[in-house]
């Protein structure tokens, strides 16, 4: 607060100057002088702002911290949708090299990426997101665009389409296991509308109906 109220003094100081040595009468400075008289009351107004109190909301305190390190590993996937291992093994291919910080300490990485896995595994609002993990929305906005960025560059390497030798031994494992020939991958979730045959029906219905 100390050093809010000691930049807005000098801005102050600064306009009261400018706006006492301006002494022309031509229409520009009559001008210029209007606007800098409408600067001096917009800062005045966002000076008495700050000095309100900001409103505290209340947030749950240390899910990161406490909560999580004693889930057991069927509740860790249950919440973020990904074994505990694996968790470990994308700290281990992404974290970035530590940086020396000034100023307010940054979100640890760990919490970062537990903070895009609850977005992209579980059904809650941005807030309810922000409450959880003690962090602010726009927080919260911008580790899961961060982080997805990070996996997209550096992962794409390990995601890819096969091709040669590779998609040759895929194509043999589909048709050894499932006795379709061709095949080179497949798409979770993808629904492909059929008539029901008569003979085994259900056989042709999907885990989604």
């Amino acid at each position: 607060m100390a050093s809010e109220m000691a930049m807005w003094r000098k801005k102050f100081i600064l306009m009261n100057f400018l706006l006492d040595n301006d002494d022309s009468e031509d229409e520009n400075n009559v001008n210029d002088t209007q606007m800098n008289e409408d600067w001096v009351y917009e800062a005045g107004v966002n000076f008495a702002t700050s000095l309100l109190p900001r409103e505290h909301k209340p947030r749950v305190q240390n899910f990161y911290d406490t909560v999580i390190t004693h889930h057991t590993v069927d509740d860790f996937k249950t919440h973020f949708r990904l074994h505990i291992d694996t968790f470990h093994q994308l700290v281990h291919l992404l974290k970035p090299e530590p940086k020396v910080e000034h100023g307010k300490p940054s979100v640890p990485f760990e919490k970062q990426l537990l903070v895009l896995l609850h977005y992209m595994g579980n059904n809650h609002s941005v807030r309810s997101i922000a409450n959880l993990f003690g962090i602010s929305e726009s927080t919260v906005d911008k580790i899961t665009h961060g982080i997805t960025d990070l996996i997209f560059n550096e992962l794409r390497r390990m995601i890819r389409w096969p091709s040669g030798p590779t998609a040759m031994e895929v194509m043999s494992r589909f048709e050894e296991k499932r006795g379709i020939r061709g095949v080179i991958g497949a798409v979770d979730g993808t629904h492909i509308a059929i008539r029901c045959p008569t003979k085994q029906p259900a056989e042709y219905i999907n885990r989604k109906g």
